[in-house]
């Protein structure tokens, strides 16, 4: 009997069902991904959809005096009802105010989110947690000069930095909420929350027009099967004109 042959064979064997199951935890894995993927570009676009209407939501007071500026209520509200239809979670996103006005010029409202979703329509398995920022400049017409420029972009870095954006402490619950104010900080001014610049040429404040912003922490099952986040946010600047100039 041949021994040296059959420990051979078994030996083969028993590498090719380790490569049977290294392949498919491979697939599952690019499953999962491009399952986590469709989810993060659908609540991008209901972010899109949601806040480009809320930004549409003026202040009649201010503008019957002439001055453009969002209502926040209104546009709290108007972002609740369209992000609660775009991404069908049963209208369970009930944004909450946690700062609002108290001398600043900006309103913040949140919703906790991790909520189970029973619905078929959605692609979520859970709530996501939504912070929600309206921005309006303390200068009551809108302004391109930079001294005016530069206190909106201190607002908003105070803003950023008033409130946690993520409890999650997959990283470090800190350097996450850092890694995410960074991201939107960047984005919108083309520097980050210290100062330093980056290589965004086009930064979007680059007057001192009101807009909103939202940012949501997405629950995801992960690979492993734990609970992880994913992160989107989307911004949207109200339509008015620039009276202030440089000249």
């Amino acid at each position: 009997m041949n021994f040296r042959n059959k420990s051979t064979k078994g030996y083969i064997s028993f590498i090719a069902l380790i490569l049977v199951i290294i392949a498919s935890l491979f697939i599952f894995y690019f499953i999962n991904m491009r399952n986590t993927n469709a989810i993060g570009v659908d609540v991008k676009h209901s972010l899109d959809r949601s806040t480009k209407g809320a930004s549409a939501m003026v202040d009649e007071e201010l503008l019957s005096k002439g001055f453009f500026k969002i209502d926040a209520d209104k546009a709290k509200e108007t972002f609740e009802t369209l992000i609660n239809e775009n991404l069908f979670t049963e209208n369970k996103i009930k944004l909450t105010p946690i700062e609002q006005y108290n001398g600043k010029n900006y309103y913040i409202y949140q919703y906790d989110g991790y909520e189970d979703l029973t619905t078929k329509q959605s692609k979520l398995d859970k709530t996501p947690k939504i912070t929600f920022f309206v921005f309006n400049a303390e200068n009551e017409i809108v302004s391109n000069r930079p001294e005016d420029v530069e206190e909106y972009i201190d607002d908003i870095k105070d803003a950023l930095q008033s409130v946690e954006i993520t409890d999650n402490a997959g990283m470090g619950k800190e350097d996450m909420n850092t890694k995410i104010r960074d991201t939107i900080f960047s984005e919108l001014t083309g520097k980050k929350i210290d100062g330093s610049l980056t290589n965004i040429e086009e930064p979007k404040v680059k007057d001192t027009r009101s807009f909103v912003l939202a940012v949501a922490e997405i629950p995801t099952n992960t690979f492993n099967g734990r609970l992880g986040a994913i992160y989107r946010f989307s911004t949207s600047r109200l339509n008015s004109k620039i009276i202030d100039t440089n000249n």
